[in-house]
């Protein structure tokens, strides 16, 4: 019960500080560029975490059969080329806009923005590239395993208190802001493709290892 509570409250207090850091310029562009309501920004929120936490329960599962000789490190290139290649290409088709007349770039604006399927995949992308303090709770983790459904129960844990970020508080005033400031149509599509091309470009930045 002493572990679960750790890591439950290591969920929350990351995702104030680290965590925040991470993924605060994906997922704030990501909303101002394709919420308009308080209801969508909540929704977009929610499937960024449940991304996220999918990863989590991924990474328990494999710490908890592997400890550490986990495949982590092997398999991370691939994460880093496919995290990169997706991320940098969901900002492409936010640049694009739903305007955009070419069927197939309409037909993944609709399904993958408008459903958030694309933040729910950017989210367990980010969560499984490495980041200081996460491999900080994952050795923590390897440490006081004894039975390999705790890696899985322990990152649930730690999954769940991040639900409690101040992303949450920023997706709200993130989805009303382009009511609120940008409500000339050609203003909000200058600033739409300019949080595309930002996206785009942290995508780059993954793929380049920097």
């Amino acid at each position: 019960m002493y572990n679960a509570l750790t890591f439950f409250l290591s969920g929350i207090v990351l995702s104030w500080g680290p965590c925040l850091g991470k993924c605060a310029p994906f997922f704030i562009p990501y909303v101002v560029s394709t919420k308009t309501s308080v209801k969508e920004g909540i929704k977009a929120w929610i499937s960024f975490w449940l991304g996220k936490l999918l990863a989590y329960l991924l990474l328990g599962f494999l710490f908890g059969l592997l400890g550490q000789s986990i495949a982590y490190n092997q398999g991370i290139k691939h994460l880093f080329w496919l995290g990169g290649i997706f991320i940098a290409a969901l900002g492409i088709l936010i640049f694009l806009g739903k305007e955009n007349k070419l069927p197939f770039c309409s037909f993944l604006h609709r399904n993958i923005i408008k459903k958030d399927r694309g933040i729910f995949a950017t989210g367990f992308f980010i969560s499984v590239l490495p980041c200081l303090p996460l491999l900080g709770i994952f050795s923590y983790l390897v440490l006081i395993m004894k039975h390999w459904w705790q890696g899985i129960f322990y990152l649930l844990c730690f999954g769940l208190g991040s639900f409690f970020s101040p992303l949450l508080i920023l997706a709200i005033f993130s989805a009303i802001f382009p009511k609120i400031f940008l409500n000339k149509q050609k203003v909000y599509l200058i600033f739409q493709r300019i949080c595309g091309i930002f996206i785009f470009a942290l995508g780059i930045k993954i793929l380049l290892g920097k």
